[in-house]
């Protein structure tokens, strides 16, 4: 698999407070500012990328492939490779 070049995590989610925009950071960084308040679940899920990506990525390698798990392990190889920019 191709290394992830994303920023590490962990990544924080920061909803907004008075004039300072709702923000999503990690490794020192802004990496996402929101003119509005995003709707706070998919900003979880945005704060939860890294530790998932990794997650999935380590379930992989543990987990054999076997017949009836094909179509998943497909899916998963798929989702990482779409973080990684490469579909």
């Amino acid at each position: 698999m191709s290394e992830l070049k994303a920023t590490p995590g962990p990544w924080k989610y920061s909803p907004s407070k008075g004039k300072v925009l709702a923000m999503i950071t990690g490794g020192g960084r802004i990496l996402a500012l929101f003119k509005r308040d995003p709707n706070p679940y998919n900003a979880y899920l945005m704060e939860a990328a890294p530790e998932l990506y990794e997650a999935l990525e380590a379930l992989l390698e543990t987990c054999h492939a076997e017949p009836h798990g094909q179509s998943e392990r497909r899916a998963a190889i798929a989702a990482l490779a779409k973080a990684r920019g490469e579909s």
